[in-house]
């Protein structure tokens, strides 16, 4: 193969001509939606052979609020976290970040009422 040649929407975008045959693609620069990845291989001869994939860029940030507590409740020894997060996209998981003991590590284990954790000295549970 003496290079290949990376298609955005049909358009030329770089053309690489030694191994590992790669291009990064910022997908910021393009709106939401469906976008055409093509890559076009030649030989030394001159024969070529296309593969194309089709991607959807989603740039859109969730949206996440804590529902319980309120802010600048008092935690009890343990406390329930009930968040909503939605998103034009489902939203897989959202992470809790304990600003005041950065050392802790927390392991949440999936329970049975969706978005419900326990905060408690020892953790989130």
């Amino acid at each position: 193969m003496s290079k290949v040649g990376f298609y955005v929407e049909g358009t030329l975008s770089l053309t690489a001509t030694f191994s590992p045959f790669s291009f990064a693609w910022n997908s910021t620069a393009k709106p939401n939606g469906s976008h055409t990845l093509t890559a076009k291989a030649y030989d030394a001869a001159g024969n070529s052979t296309s593969a194309s994939v089709t991607v959807n860029v989603d740039t859109i940030a969730p949206v996440v609020a804590i529902t319980s507590p309120v802010n600048g409740s008092r935690a009890k020894t343990y406390e329930v976290i009930d968040v909503s997060a939605t998103g034009n996209v489902s939203v897989p998981r959202v992470r809790f970040i304990l600003t005041m003991f950065p050392s802790i590590r927390v392991l949440l284990r999936p329970i049975p009422t969706p978005g419900r954790r326990t905060l408690s000295p020892h953790g989130i549970t």
